[in-house]
């Protein structure tokens, strides 16, 4: 986090929000109705339980971190590429556009009540779309936590896909399962310009590979002894798996 921040204080780097410093400006600021905004759960403290043991006795530097998190942009283009952590929705990105760029404690109130089209934009552009799995299926996710929900793979067009390819953590149990009616949807057209994200905790033996040719996600689990990934975009639409650079 020191590092990246001093790349992007001094220019080097950009920085964009991500869901984990989301998640961290909710556990810490407190909700008007009570409590915090994101709630202080067994479960949600052990996510964060690692980053409160790293910040001990250093209170006034976490707060300017988290300062800082709140003026990350969730979204970029620049050059003729599209920078988002999880999703990349137009709608979605509109409505940011035209909404303040500060991370702010209204904001945040506002984007945590479920169901709201605050809570929809926010959650989907930092954690991706997620789809409830039919009645009786679940899968366990890194934690050991029950999941009814699994996230899609957004820029694939459902149309005459089973479920088993259009979504991650998919259970063996949903093997030949067909997508709902109900998903709808294009995907990423490939003629939008290349999108970079990550989010997603890929796993490859054979390194990193592209999505579709102008999709490209660049998270492959380094945190979970997996693979620190780049891309080394040129000006291609058509992106290149040659120009993946990892370690």
């Amino acid at each position: 986090m020191y590092i990246v921040k001093n790349m992007s204080d001094s220019g080097a780097a950009y920085a964009l929000l991500g869901n984990h410093e989301y998640n961290a400006l909710a556990f810490k600021n407190h909700n008007p109705q009570g409590g915090h905004i994101r709630e202080h759960s067994i479960k949600n403290l052990l996510q964060h339980y690692e980053t409160i043991k790293q910040f001990q006795n250093y209170e006034k530097e976490w707060e300017d971190y988290l300062a800082w998190f709140a003026r990350r942009p969730l979204f970029l283009e620049i050059d003729g590429i599209r920078v988002v952590h999880a999703c990349w929705d137009d709608r979605h990105i509109e409505y940011l556009k035209k909404h303040s760029s500060i991370l702010d404690k209204d904001i945040l109130v506002a984007a945590h009540k479920k169901k709201s089209g605050e809570c929809k934009v926010y959650d989907e552009t930092l954690k991706g779309k997620e789809m409830e799995l039919p009645k009786g299926h679940f899968f366990l996710d890194k934690d050991g936590n029950s999941r009814p929900e699994s996230r899609t793979r957004w820029w694939m067009n459902p149309e005459g896909l089973v479920l088993t390819d259009y979504l991650f953590h998919a259970p063996v149990s949903l093997e030949g399962f067909s997508i709902p009616s109900t998903i709808t949807g294009n995907g990423y057209d490939a003629n939008l310009p290349p999108v970079f994200f990550g989010h997603y905790w890929l796993e490859s033996d054979n390194g990193p590979s592209l999505q579709a040719s102008n999709v490209c996600c660049l998270d492959y689990s380094v945190a979970n002894k997996g693979k620190l990934v780049a891309y080394r975009w040129s000006g291609e639409q058509q992106l290149k798996e040659d120009n993946f650079i990892y370690c």
